[in-house]
């Protein structure tokens, strides 16, 4: 049995280290301590000094690149695109600044921008009575324009689309008439009927176009719908592209955002879409504007490019720029 000495013993050993504890925090070891993180948040507070010295001198160089390559832009698409009559077709959710912008610059470049247009919110809903209404309408439709079978990539009502709005230039010495050259009258209904089916927006184009530049919102989030929507405008922008001299998909992707769904992302998946369509997912971007044109130049040669910095991408922007 322990004794009651022993508990006496042990008492007073707790109470003299808790002394001896108290004594030295308050002395020389909590001075060395205060000392220490005195320093170390001295030094922080002048790290975060410097580093907000340097993010300001950055920013203002950054601010000053983009302000040249601006002012610039016009000077160096200058006559690019001379002549080429241009069709820009808006997919739901593009920013407005992104239309503006990159009209001007296909002006800049020499292009004649003959339409905008924009996708109805029922070109892509995954909803079984509104596919079986487009499946509808697109045959109608192609009837309604003489379109053959297979002549044109994509649905039926992707061939009407890309009938009504683009062509090629006319190879010389060969007849522009084809079989699926609407004419003006059928060209107008089956205008008015997209529109009225909310597949299409905006008034016809005049004329068509043998150039095509589609542009889009950034990335979705990855829903089945919005991936089967994303996929049904990046097989849009191929039927365009099949109807005209060339086509570019472009918009604005996070490139840190990978889990993220699009366009550009979906046309990029597809090895004969992307011999086809050239995207460009920087086009916020006075390079990305710069990549357009060029990128549009380059699909007028037959070629094509995946240009940017998200995944994807193999370039930053195209060799001729």
């Amino acid at each position: 049995m322990i004794d009651f000495r022993y508990h006496l013993v042990s008492l007073a050993s707790v109470l003299i280290a808790l002394a001896v504890g108290i004594v030295l925090g308050a002395g020389p070891l909590n001075s060395g301590i205060l000392e220490s993180v005195n320093s170390e948040v001295k030094t922080l507070r002048q790290d975060k000094t410097d580093l907000r010295t340097q993010l300001d001198a950055a920013t203002r160089s950054l601010a000053a690149h983009q302000n040249f390559e601006a002012a610039r832009l016009p000077d160096t698409v200058s006559g690019k695109l001379s002549g080429r009559a241009v069709t820009i077709v808006t997919l739901p959710g593009t920013p407005a600044a992104l239309i503006t912008t990159t009209e001007d610059t296909l002006a800049a470049a020499g292009a004649r921008v003959v339409g905008r247009v924009a996708l109805g919110a029922s070109y892509a809903d995954p909803a079984p009575s509104a596919v079986a209404a487009r499946e509808s309408l697109g045959a109608e439709l192609s009837t309604l324009l003489a379109i053959p079978d297979g002549a044109v990539t994509g649905t039926p009502l992707d061939a009407v689309i890309a009938v009504v709005l683009a062509a090629k230039v006319p190879v010389v010495g060969e007849t522009t008439s084809t079989p699926y050259t609407p004419t003006t009258e059928s060209r107008e209904e089956a205008w008015r009927r997209l529109r009225a089916a909310n597949i299409v927006d905006r008034a016809l184009p005049a004329s068509t176009a043998t150039a095509i530049v589609v542009l889009t919102g950034p990335g979705r989030e990855a829903t089945e719908t919005a991936s089967a929507e994303v996929e049904a405008d990046a097989a849009l922008t191929a039927a365009l592209d099949s109807r005209a001299d060339g086509a570019v998909l472009a918009g604005t992707l996070d490139p840190a955002q990978t889990a993220a769904v699009s366009a550009i992302a979906s046309s990029r998946s597809d090895s004969a879409m992307r011999r086809a369509v050239s995207t460009v997912d920087d086009a916020a971007t006075t390079i990305g504007q710069a990549s357009i044109v060029f990128g549009l130049a380059e699909q007028l040669t037959g070629r094509s490019g995946q240009y940017g910095v998200a995944p994807g991408a193999t370039s930053a922007f195209p060799a001729g720029g």
